[in-house]
């Protein structure tokens, strides 16, 4: 028979402050991992940087939200919702994948962003509804698809 103490999980018996510790030390351990999550990528990285890496790629990309946009040109939109949608083109520099593991964002390390080893944005322009729609009009007239 158990005690009022003791827990049972399947076949065996393991006391109520054991049960406590190991959930507790899971409940610290995810904690852990969270914030390690959140510190460990840069924040303002939309400042362009100049691309000095020939063997890099370039991806553009029309960027359409409905948050605000920020006063802070390496942040370029704040986490508040906007009056109306916001537009704006980002060229992406993107290292070869000799020196980063395909699949995964290559987050710098360190501001600025260095183009040879890290994901890098070298162009960032705000645009207007019109613009945008021109834009995304062209890219599909040159899609080979």
């Amino acid at each position: 028979m158990t005690s009022k103490r003791e827990k049972s999980l399947g076949n065996c018996f393991v006391s109520q402050p054991k049960v406590r510790r190991i959930s507790d030390v899971l409940l610290a351990s995810a904690l852990v991992g969270l914030l390690w999550g959140c510190a460990s990528r840069p924040t303002n990285v939309l400042l362009p940087v100049a691309d000095t890496s020939p063997s890099s790629s370039k991806v553009e990309m029309l960027v359409a939200t409905t948050r605000s946009r920020s006063s802070n040109p390496a942040q370029m939109y704040t986490g508040e919702r906007g009056l109306a949608p916001s537009f704006a083109e980002i060229t992406v520099s993107i290292p070869p994948p000799s020196v980063r593991k395909v699949g995964e964002v290559a987050w710098p390390k360190k501001l600025p962003s260095n183009p040879a080893t890290d994901f890098a944005v070298v162009q960032a322009q705000e645009f207007t509804l019109e613009t945008a729609k021109g834009w995304l009009s062209a890219s599909v007239r040159k899609s080979p698809d």
